[in-house]
């Protein structure tokens, strides 16, 4: 668990893509930096995990998952607690500049918030076409502290079309 404090710039700073647990179950694919996993009686997921380089502890987590029934694939981003839940989050691909996209936070668990964004077809190109994509919310009480996550897009959009082309 991160903690109740929001990690700070220099801790985001130093991140690793973390795609392996401890008990990786067979079948599982890889696409880029992103992982899809099927359960028996749940719908298939894309997922990764940034690990602070530091102290190896998960920083935040991403996974994107598509329902039958949704039009569009969902992604959900686990960011630390502490975040100012009524400013919400924003998505921002490529360069710096770029019209950022609005997210809520959805709710939030003990292991942190959940920013959910629908993937339609122009958000999931926009993101999958940078390198990565940042991730940015501002800390509880100080608004001006706008905290920034970049996620790398490598293979995103790839795992979505396997999501989407399952049953499940």
């Amino acid at each position: 668990m991160i903690g109740k404090t929001l990690l700070t710039m220099a801790a985001f700073s130093a991140l690793s893509v973390s795609t392996a647990s401890a008990s990786d179950p067979a079948g599982e694919r890889t696409f880029g930096d992103w992982k899809v996993a099927c359960a028996a009686n749940a719908p298939c997921q894309a997922y990764l995990g940034l690990k602070d380089a530091k102290t190896g502890k998960l920083a935040l987590s991403a996974s994107a998952h598509k329902r039958p029934d949704d039009a569009n694939p969902t992604l959900v981003i686990t960011v630390p607690l502490g975040v100012d839940l009524k400013a919400g989050a924003a998505f921002v691909a490529g360069a710096a500049g770029k019209t950022p996209i609005a997210a809520t936070i959805d709710v939030c668990f003990p292991d942190g918030c959940r920013v959910v964004l629908d993937l339609a077809p122009s958000t999931l190109n926009s993101l999958a076409a940078a390198k990565s994509f940042d991730v940015r919310f501002a800390a509880y009480g100080a608004a001006d502290r706008v905290e920034s996550v970049s996620v790398p897009s490598n293979g995103l959009k790839d795992a979505i079309a396997y999501l989407s082309a399952k049953k499940k």
